[in-house]
Formats: C-alpha cells, structure tokens, sequence
C-alpha cells in the first residue's frame, strides 16, 4: 500500500507481485509518496498487512493495467490466513478504483 503523506489522504494500489510500483510515477500525479507502515495499514484498513482486501476499504483505489489482464486476481481476505479470488473488473467497479501505469 502506497501512502502520499501522514497528513494527506491515503490511497490503496494494486499491482502484481512480480512488478516494483514506481514511487516517482505516483509522487508525479499525488505529490510526495511513501509505503504505509504495518502499524498505519492497520490504522487505515482495520487490517493486518498481507490481509487487507481489494475491496471494501475506504480509500482511494490505483490499480495498475496489467492486474486487468488476469482473468482473477488474488488479494488479502481480511485476515493474514485468508484470500480471495476476484476480477479485476470487480475491484475497479467496487472501490471505483482508478487505473494508472505504477510500474516501475
């Protein structure tokens, strides 16, 4: 999870694992970006990190385009012991998520 700054709003990207999201390219659009910590996801999501869900989460929503080439992707379940399967399509229409070239 990628976060503009402790005291602006937070925003949530989803990218695939075997990608590096490109800190420049979000500070580019958002201005000043950095990774939330553990302890801040928690904050923000209610969920641990590696269980924070694609969907249902009130922030704002980047995904990167090649997560939209899969048919399903994988993501957190609420819980680190738990995951979801879900379209692409689904997390985009759900969470309104806009769609942006974060790769490194």
């Amino acid at each position: 999870m990628a976060r503009r700054s402790i005291s602006s709003t937070s925003s949530g990207v989803g990218f695939r694992l075997n990608l590096t999201v490109s800190l420049p390219k979000l500070e580019k659009k958002f201005g000043k970006c950095r990774f939330a910590k553990p302890k801040e996801v928690k904050e923000l999501t209610g969920y641990e990190v590696s269980g924070v869900s694609p969907v249902g989460v009130p922030l704002r929503t980047i995904i990167d385009p090649r997560v939209l080439e899969n048919e399903h992707v994988i993501g957190g379940g609420g819980a680190v012991n738990k995951l979801i399967r879900i379209r692409p399509e689904r997390i985009v229409e759900y969470q309104r998520a806009e769609i942006m070239d974060v790769r490194e």
